[in-house]
């Protein structure tokens, strides 16, 4: 099994606007993620924008007045306007593709194409993912170690991020059967975004 690495550059003081690869506000981590694949580069370019770098193709995540954006080497990818505790993500056709409801307990994702319900069920120490009854894995935050990790049904680590403090919904999203690797870049820079 091929390990990945994830670089994520997280603004200390997030209010000081955008931060350079040098700015003394930075705090980087790294994400570990056994899938597999190349080096992925994550970076907190200030409080409402954020980018991931996969290979040569560049992810870009905006906020601007409640209406979130993706884009692929600046082209649209998928976009949505938060309304409520609800976000509706549709590619760049106008095309359903996500559908993600809020709650201080879980978030709920149904994906197009797909008639199940993901659940992250969120506490104080773990995200559950789940369909139904059916666990996938959970995101864990290991106080003694410092460590966030999300780990598959069977126990085995499938992302791992040293430093963060806390649980992060974005760490569980490689849990989820069957999203492409633009929807899985762009879930995971859309939770980043949002807090999750």
């Amino acid at each position: 099994m091929k390990t990945l690495w994830l670089s994520v550059c997280l603004m200390g003081a997030m209010s000081t606007g955008l931060m350079a690869d040098g700015d003394a506000d930075a705090k980087r981590y790294k994400m570990k993620l056994n899938n597999g694949g190349t080096e992925v580069r994550i970076t907190a370019t200030s409080t409402t924008s954020w980018s991931l770098i996969r290979d040569t193709v560049t992810y870009d995540c905006t906020k601007n007045d409640g209406t979130i954006s993706v884009t692929k080497s600046g082209q649209p990818l998928v976009a949505g306007t938060i309304a409520g505790d609800k976000l509706n993500l549709v590619d760049a056709d106008g095309k359903e593709i996500m559908n993600l409801k809020f709650r201080a307990d879980k978030i709920k994702l149904t994906v197009a194409g797909d008639k199940s319900l993901w659940e992250f069920k969120i506490s104080d120490s773990k995200i559950k993912v789940r369909v139904g009854e059916q666990e996938y894995g959970k995101a864990k935050f290991y106080k003694d170690t410092g460590k966030t990790k999300a780990k598959n049904s069977k126990g085995a680590t499938v992302a791992e991020v040293n430093g963060l403090g806390r649980n992060s919904a974005a760490v569980a999203v490689p849990l989820i059967a069957g999203l492409s690797t633009d929807r899985v870049s762009a879930l995971t820079l859309v939770f980043l975004l949002l807090g999750k």
